[in-house]
């Protein structure tokens, strides 16, 4: 089951961490995958960001130089679908394999709409908590809204086509995947994924709904002496990194309020594009910001300045 006190972790050197939280504004959005919206992590791994939406996973996408892993393929047939259409961007590879990091409904029943071909790589544990209880949370999970039930109308049970006790290596052709059981954690079969090479693990944390255990799950990161800590979702997860990290490991966060006010930040740097009397403001967020302009208009100035020096 997806909470909104939880930390999803993708790690990257060590660790890479996304944080979703429990406080939500206004009616929950559709539990839907976001497209075009897929990032690179490492040489051979993709994430599509959960968007800190209720029921949506970061899905998790490894390339190799003959077939591709997808982890986590989102909740029911619709879902699955988007997140092909992101692998095609990433990916002209035939041979498809999926993961999942748990057996709950939003990170296993997108496998539906893969073909017939993709090949399900699962552990024993996590096979046995679905077949006992992975469709009675379908049930449930359709009962919160007409959208989430249309979207879970076909979902079934896809068994694995490959199945391990504690340890399985997948080579996707010059990329070897290690799936690792680590449960139980949040569940019994939760799984984590590393990369080799790429020196990226995508693993699944949950504080229980607790938002004061967020400090401690900071912490351990820390003390694994992770490369980068991003968070998403909310100042509280961002504050726990910011505290546990000491200023020792660099922070990647998304907010929806200033982040200076917020004490996340001490200075906010924006991408100020000026074109003929009508001024653009991006926050920099790791990437450039790019602006289109109409034909004919001369090339757009723009310029770093810290946040409050915008005029």
């Amino acid at each position: 089951m997806r909470c909104r006190a939880c930390f999803v972790t993708l790690t990257i050197t060590c660790a890479l961490v996304s944080s979703v939280l429990m406080a939500q504004r206004g009616p929950a959005p559709d539990p839907l995958v976001r497209e075009n919206a897929t990032v690179k992590l490492g040489p051979h791994t993709y994430v599509i960001p959960d968007n800190n939406v209720g029921l949506v996973p970061n899905v998790g996408i490894i390339v190799g130089s003959q077939a591709t892993l997808v982890i986590d393929p989102g909740l029911g047939r619709r879902n699955g679908e988007t997140v092909l259409r992101e692998v095609a961007k990433v990916s002209k590879n035939a041979a498809l394999f999926i993961g999942t990091t748990h057996f709950h409904a939003e990170h296993t029943t997108g496998y539906i709409a893969f073909p017939a071909s993709a090949k399900y790589v699962n552990s024993t544990t996590q096979e046995a908590e679905f077949e006992q209880g992975g469709m009675q949370m379908v049930q449930m999970f359709s009962g919160r809204s007409p959208a989430t039930a249309e979207i879970l109308k076909d979902a079934a049970r896809r068994p694995a086509a490959i199945t391990f006790e504690r340890e399985f290596t997948l080579d996707l052709g010059g990329t070897r995947v290690r799936f690792l059981l680590v449960g139980p954690t949040h569940t019994k079969g939760d799984t984590a994924f590393f990369v080799e090479g790429d020196n990226v693990t995508i693993a699944y944390r949950w504080a229980e709904n607790q938002t004061h255990r967020l400090p401690e799950l900071a912490a351990d990161l820390v003390r694994r002496r992770v490369a980068v800590i991003a968070t998403t979702g909310g100042p509280a997860a961002t504050q726990a990194a910011k505290v546990a990290a000491n200023a020792t490991i660099p922070i990647v966060f998304s907010v929806s309020q200033d982040p200076v006010e917020l004490g996340c930040a001490r200075l906010l740097m924006r991408k100020i594009v000026k074109n003929r009397g009508r001024q653009a403001v991006a926050s920099r967020q790791g990437r450039d910001v790019s602006i289109g302009a109409p034909s004919g208009v001369p090339r757009a100035e723009e310029k770093d300045v810290p946040d409050g020096q915008v005029s």
